[in-house]
This record gives structure tokens, sequence and C-alpha cells, in this order.
């Protein structure tokens, strides 16, 4: 919904600022009304991105995938514990 600045150009007039100034202020205090609003009922954009993203999640959680756990091979091993001889 478009702002007209022009209706509260007056609640700035005590303001040592330019006249595009004082409309970019009101213009910037509307936008930040805006955001507080689309948050408040859950429409600001990252919210409704961030929901999305959860069902996405759920919906793979559901899928699933089916893996067996390996052991680690037998070269692996004795250098997870510090060397080529298993010695650290």
């Amino acid at each position: 919904m478009p702002i007209d600045p022009e209706l509260y150009l007056h609640h700035l007039a005590d303001y040592d600022l330019s006249k595009a100034q004082k409309v970019e202020l009101i213009h910037s205090i509307s936008d930040l009304m805006k955001c507080a609003v689309d948050q408040a009922w859950a429409r600001d954009p990252v919210q409704m991105s961030l929901t999305a993203r959860a069902m996405d999640d759920t919906a793979n959680e559901q899928k699933g995938v089916q893996s067996k756990q390996q052991p680690l091979s037998d070269e692996f091993s004795p250098a997870a514990r510090g060397g080529e001889d298993g010695k650290a």
C-alpha cells in the first residue's frame, strides 16, 4: 500500500532536514512498520522461506535414506590410531 509522505511531513517540521530527507525518513519508517506487521502475521519473507524449508526437510525425512553402517577398512583403522603400524 503506497504511502503519501505529504500527510506526515508536519510531524517532522521541527527537524533540520530537507524535504527530500523527510520524505525518505517517512518511507523508511513506513517500511519498518510494514516489516513488523508482516512478521506479526507470519508474512515475513524470511519466515515464509524457513517454514517452506522446514516442510521440505520433514518431507525428506519421511522418505528416508536407508544405509548400513560399514566398518572402517583395515587400511584406515591403523592410520586413525596414529600411524601405519597403529602406534601413536
